[in-house]
């Protein structure tokens, strides 16, 4: 007996009918999965280096010791627009 589900007992578990997936389906299920978590550590990786420049940089924005050229502000405003 299940203590989250109390009611979900082996034999009702024993008595649930699976359809399982021939052996070439799993395989390119894999496949995409892995591809999938590729991405994701690659988009992690990107997402920490994001955060180490944005710590770096917005304290000495914010401080006036690093200015941004109105040109590359004109140039973001633009990207973000559009």
């Amino acid at each position: 007996v299940g203590s989250a589900v109390p009611s979900m007992t082996t034999a009702v578990l024993n008595n649930i009918d699976l359809i399982k997936p021939k052996a070439n389906i799993l395989e390119l299920f894999e496949k995409e999965i892995e591809l999938l978590l590729v991405k994701k550590e690659s988009n992690e990786i990107q997402t920490e280096s994001l955060i180490k420049q944005r710590d770096t940089l917005l304290p000495q924005l914010i401080s006036g010791k690093l200015r941004v050229p109105k040109s590359m502000l004109e140039e973001m405003e633009k990207e973000v627009l559009n």
